[in-house]
């Protein structure tokens, strides 16, 4: 944990390469996946994505059957502002949760912006998932 909590990339795929496949437990992997994105560490959040098949969704903790918001990588990497990494995870299969459209609603008009017109001028059909069970959203203003 303090190896992806400190951004040491070649240290952590070290210490997992050693740990059998069938030992590595998912909700590790995730948890280091979400202390990646809260601390900034790109190159740890990628190694997860691609190398040990971090869960860039929905990993959210749940503490007395309550969601714990703060551990969805892209609600981390938004409160971190952390652009790029909000980029990665977006490309990476995450999706807006409605908990990161309401906390972070500039952020993420120019999270949703940016990807938008990245998917228009590209060749590729692409989607950009936000979820939410019927808010209504009108502090989210789309004015472009």
């Amino acid at each position: 944990m303090l190896a992806a909590f400190h951004g040491h990339t070649s240290l952590l795929k070290e210490l997992l390469d050693t740990i059998p496949g069938v030992c590595l437990k998912r909700d590790f992997i995730n948890c280091l996946l979400i202390t990646s994105c809260q601390r900034g560490h790109l190159d740890v959040v990628r190694l997860l994505v691609h190398g040990y098949n971090a869960d860039v969704r929905d990993f959210a903790t749940h503490d007395n059957e309550f969601a714990v918001i703060t551990r969805q990588p892209l609600y981390a990497a938004a409160k971190a502002g952390d652009e790029e990494m909000a980029h990665f995870l977006l490309d990476n299969g995450a999706g807006f949760s409605s908990y990161t459209l309401i906390d972070f609603p500039d952020f993420s008009k120019q999270l949703l912006k940016n990807k938008i017109q990245e998917s228009s001028s590209s060749s590729e059909d692409e989607a950009v998932g936000v979820y939410w069970s019927g808010l209504q959203l009108p502090f989210l203003e789309l004015d472009w």
